[in-house]
């Protein structure tokens, strides 16, 4: 499996539980998810996201929403100040400490959504509901990493991506949807009108099925993409509520498949 979008691993890890043993390699543009996703082997990392999770318990719901923009601004002061740090230690240990503060608000924030600011490039999702009383299962993040150890994460553009493709390869692109490129990807940008041509270099190389997930479009991606498969889907907008109790609308989406 390749996936250039990697993001929360989520397809991945549900990849790995039904075809264990098939090897895998992830990437993502976004280099504090990757840096989060490798930091989290870290002891000092792990110890640091047991103290915020015991601040999250000891706080009420309505005390854990300025709980969490305390740890955003702090969040944010560091990815400000990292450019400026010459010395390789304090680098190191402020990149640990904004990786448990990433995990930590990625736990809690409203949907559970990477976002970024489209002026500083840096992460800036609102606070989320955070009615749960535990804010992570630390047995559940312990399987993760013993599930994922022998994985190649890498940080990269997902074109670059392409030199892992070999015969019989299955790829599976989650990019951001089409119109929302600023609000996921902040400075580190994103050109859809790579897609349709990456996904036909993955063919030519031998790539056996590459799929991708979209926004409801069929006529853009119908130009774009003419050779693919198109199904369309739906599900109630939001994450991590009840969303069909509370009346979300409906939004339309899309997988296209290319083999």
């Amino acid at each position: 499996l390749i996936e250039p979008f990697g993001g929360s691993l989520a397809f991945t890890c549900e990849f790995a539980k039904k075809f264990p043993g098939v090897p895998i390699i992830v990437s993502d543009a976004l280099e504090p998810m990757i840096l989060l996703w490798r930091h989290l082997r870290i002891q000092e990392v792990r110890s640091l996201i047991d103290a915020y999770e015991r601040e999250y318990q000891n706080r009420s719901q309505t005390l854990r929403k300025a709980w969490y923009y305390e740890i955003r601004d702090e969040y944010t002061k560091h990815a400000i100040q990292l450019p400026t740090l010459v010395d390789a230690t304090l680098r190191e240990r402020t990149l640990l400490a904004m990786s448990a503060m990433l995990f930590t608000m990625l736990r809690t924030c409203y949907n559970g959504l990477y976002r970024t600011s489209n002026v500083t490039g840096i992460f800036n999702t609102p606070a989320g509901f955070m009615q749960a009383t535990k804010m992570h299962d630390a047995k559940m993040l312990d399987m993760f990493l013993a599930a994922s150890k022998n994985w190649q994460i890498s940080c990269r553009d997902y074109r670059q991506s392409i030199v892992d493709i070999v015969a019989g390869a299955f790829s599976y692109l989650d990019p951001p949807y089409k119109d929302t490129y600023d609000g996921y990807c902040g400075k580190v940008g994103f050109d859809v009108r790579g897609l349709a041509p990456f996904i036909r270099d993955c063919k030519i190389k031998g790539a056996k099925q590459v799929f991708m997930s979209q926004g409801y479009d069929p006529d853009y991606w119908l130009a774009e993409l003419p050779e693919a498969s198109h199904l369309a889907l739906s599900r109630r907008q939001g994450v991590n509520r009840n969303v069909e109790s509370v009346g979300r609308p409906i939004v339309k989406e899309m997988l296209l498949m290319v083999s």
